[in-house]
């Protein structure tokens, strides 16, 4: 690798070093890690057994190093890791049962036992990291903080540490649990922790090597004309910047998206922003991919396709060869990554898999569903933190600017700006007023007159995912149809329900089912309470895609199950 300038005054410093790097995006932050993890690596004792150990708050930095730097393992003298924040506290902490089924876990409360455990049981499970390199810091909230910060404290004296952050892209301090004032950041908070410890040294990352047309170019300028500005002048920046940018109306974008090349990226600044957007594009034909919002990532539907294949038995090696010769996006290292996770011997047993995927803490596991590099993504601006496009379109750029209440979100509109690697271009589209229903996640937009919905958001988690359902004509229909395939809504709820019921179909197979949570909330937003003498009908949505769902309460057990999104229209009919 050839390094700036910048990047040597990072790489020149020992192996016990403690610094703060400043870097904004585009920087070369991932290749600075990887040449100083290389040069770290050169000065230790290949039979030291120490550990040099990659950390950050972003899932996508964390695939981004480890394809940067993983694959090379092997000709590593020390022990490399890559891992979020979260991956580090399920390994420093006890580990639980882990018989939820998919239940998501509790992270933060995983967080919290790793930082007790650390102050009040430390069992030298540090001892042997040399350096400690962390990515994206200034996203940490509180209760992450102060696990890195315990993190720091139990390292030997002569560890070092390397912090990469950009306050610029602070744009998670709602997550801050604590109360810091208005006038100090998260990142502040972590920088004067920091210095309380002697880490004090910073560096800054000056170049870009991301922008490479006009627009993206233009991005990296203004970057750094915010960077020594009052909040007050970032937003008449940021404001100049988007006028000079390109503007698309929705039917420009449609025709201009199937002709661009390279991956695109369509940023919301909501998540009933992105459903709509997936929702509007997707019925022109466009494929669309949705990152969806959440820690917690979507299990791969080849992992309930090898439950079947296997009858549901233990399998080995050959098996597993047998199975992945059917299919071509699989290959042989999933197999070892199989039993490095579950500690399976010669038989890799389901009910161990199934604690693994419980956790769902490391996206750089295969068995997680992978983005598909040939459709649209759309996606809320916090979910594409640390990602980067060929194009991207941006969408409400004057609600961050100029937000009806609140002070501009002037942060959160940069990191969107500044993931695009050629175009980017700002959308102009009037969305239609949608509502949230208050404590609960349920979008729907409206009557003007009645406020009653019209049409109601679909997500994924609005089918139940305690059981299969529809059988094997069901589970076969998922296996054929993955993506952007209409998906109906059969009514099932009749007079006298307290709520209703909906069964998901594609190609006339059942498919699922909607949960009583949903039928709770969508009887609310439709101005329904109590048995009623009907229910209306639900249009049709898209098929976001599929995935694996799994039970161990009784028999273990594997499943597909599809993942709607979009907006039904709300249908009235009268009873047959």
């Amino acid at each position: 690798m050839e390094f700036d300038e910048f990047q040597q005054r990072v790489l020149s410093g020992d192996i016990g070093a403690r610094r703060i790097v400043v870097a904004g995006p585009g920087a070369g932050k991932t290749a600075t890690s990887v040449g100083l993890i290389q040069k770290l690596d050169s000065e230790i004792d290949p039979d030291s057994g120490d550990q040099i150990v990659f950390v950050s708050f972003s899932r996508a930095a964390v695939r981004a190093a480890f394809d940067a730097f993983a694959t090379g393992d092997n000709d590593y003298r020390s022990e490399v890791a890559a891992m979020t924040l979260d991956s580090l506290a399920w390994q420093i902490a006890d580990d639980p049962s882990g018989d939820s089924g998919s239940v998501p876990p509790d992270f933060d409360g995983r967080i919290r036992a790793a930082t007790r455990q650390l102050r009040d049981r430390y069992d030298g499970e540090l001892d042997h990291v040399v350096h400690l390199i962390v990515d994206e810091a200034q996203d940490l909230s509180a209760v992450r903080r102060e696990l890195l910060l315990t993190i720091i404290d139990a390292l030997p004296a002569t560890s070092g540490v390397t912090i990469f952050g950009d306050p610029l892209q602070s744009i998670y301090d709602f997550l801050d649990e604590e109360t810091i004032g208005d006038e100090v950041s998260a990142w502040d908070a972590l920088v004067e922790a920091l210095a309380q410890r002697s880490i004090g040294e910073t560096f800054f990352l000056e170049n870009n090597y991301r922008a490479q047309r006009q627009s993206a170019r233009d991005v990296v300028r203004a970057e750094r004309l915010l960077r020594g500005a009052d909040s007050a002048t970032r937003t008449v920046l940021l404001d100049e910047l988007v006028s000079d940018l390109t503007h698309v109306d929705l039917d420009e974008l449609t025709q201009r998206l199937s002709t661009w090349k390279g991956s695109t990226a369509v940023l919301a600044r909501t998540n009933a922003d992105v459903v709509w957007l997936f929702d509007v594009l997707g019925r022109t034909g466009l494929p669309c991919t949705w990152l969806s919002p959440g820690r917690k990532r979507s299990v791969a539907p080849w992992v309930a396709e090898l439950w079947q294949f296997t009858s549901g038995k233990p399998f080995t090696r050959d098996i597993f060869n047998e199975f992945v010769s059917q299919r071509d996006s699989l290959v042989d290292g999933v197999f070892r990554s199989i039993v490095h996770a579950t500690d399976a011997g010669s038989f890799v047993d389901w009910r161990s898999l199934a604690r693994v995927l419980s956790r769902g803490i490391d996206p750089i596991e295969p068995w997680f569903n992978a983005e598909d590099a040939d459709s649209v993504a759309v996606s809320t601006v916090h979910q594409s933190k640390g990602l980067e496009f060929d194009n991207v379109v941006v969408d409400g750029s004057s609600a961050m600017l100029r937000p009806a209440k609140g002070t501009p979100e002037n942060e959160l509109l940069l990191v969107a700006l500044s993931r695009g690697r050629q175009k980017v271009v700002v959308l102009n589209q009037q969305t239609p007023f949608i509502r949230k229903l208050p404590g609960a996640g349920l979008y729907y937009r409206p009557h003007p007159r009645t406020q009653k919905a019209m049409a109601v958001a679909i997500e994924p988690h609005h089918l139940q995912s305690e059981r299969p359902v529809g059988g094997e004509g069901g589970q076969k229909a998922l296996r054929i149809r993955r993506r952007s395939h209409p998906v109906t809504f059969e009514r099932l709820s009749t007079g006298g329900a307290e709520w209703p019921a909906y069964r998901c179909l594609i190609d006339g197979h059942a498919v699922g089912s909607t949960t009583e949570e949903f039928g709770r909330n969508f009887a609310r937003v439709i101005g329904r309470s109590g048995q009623t003498n009907g229910w209306p009908d639900l249009g049709s949505v898209l098929l976001e895609g599929t995935e694996t769902c799994w039970t161990t309460t009784q028999d273990t057990s594997f499943w597909i199950k599809p993942r709607p999104l979009g907006f039904a229209a709300v249908e009235w009919k009268k009873e047959d």
